[in-house]
């Protein structure tokens, strides 16, 4: 399906979960990209990992998550123990191709679309969390602000709910050029998908987002048997 990105194919990794048929579509599944601002789920799941919450820490959830800020982010890396803690979540989620950003520098964690896409299930219908701290979780990533809801959103029909983390950031190591990432769950009354679009190597970000809009949606269209 995927194919019809042109040259752009080379620069995106795809996984999605149909809930309700089982149906796993996957495209170069085992490519290693950056997460970007997509890895503050993974903190986010950390964090609710935990047995005991502070006020400070759900703030800080809201604020990386609704509105991606990056104070917040580095406050909570810190609190579960950096790259260090984090792996221990990945490992004990089941992922194997999965490596936390150096330090405080979490966007640059270096995942696999199915990787990812086992700890968005984990994190979103799985038992890594309890159903408490799940829709605390979902009612976050349904309310990211407005500009910030790009990504597999575009896979969404009308009336759909949308649970997303969006990544986007340009990599000095690649000329600056954009790494462009969107994570979540579109759920309405004839689907339930789990979506990972990993991309990068864009000229610009605007370039990015559209390919991996392109990429949701032709996903959508082949978890609905539209190719």
């Amino acid at each position: 399906v995927l194919s019809k990105l042109g040259d752009a194919r080379n620069n995106v990794s795809l996984a999605a979960l149909d809930l309700q048929t089982g149906q796993l579509l996957t495209y170069r599944p085992d490519a290693q990209f950056f997460l970007a601002s997509a890895a503050k789920l993974g903190i986010a799941l950390a964090v609710l990992r935990e047995p005991r919450l502070t006020e400070a820490q759900r703030a800080d959830m809201v604020a990386m998550i609704e509105h991606s800020d990056n104070d917040a982010a580095d406050d909570l890396w810190q609190q579960i123990g950096e790259g260090y803690g984090m792996l221990a979540v990945d490992r004990a989620l089941g992922l194997t191709h999965t490596t936390p950003g150096p330090g405080i520098v979490w966007g640059l964690t270096s995942t696999t679309a199915v990787d990812e896409l086992k700890l968005v299930r984990a994190a979103l219908v799985g038992s890594a969390l309890t159903i408490q701290r799940r829709a605390e979780l979902l009612a976050m990533m349904t309310h990211v602000e407005s500009d910030q809801r790009w990504g597999i959103s575009a896979a969404a029909a009308p009336g759909d709910v949308v649970a997303v983390k969006d990544g986007w950031l340009p990599h000095e190591a690649d000329d600056n050029r954009w790494i462009i990432s969107s994570v979540g769950e579109i759920a309405g009354p004839d689907r339930d998908w789990l979506l990972v679009v990993l991309s990068a190597h864009h000229s610009t970000e605007g370039g990015g987002i559209q390919l991996v809009e392109t990429a949701a949606r032709l996903a959508g269209m082949a978890l609905q048997g539209r190719t």
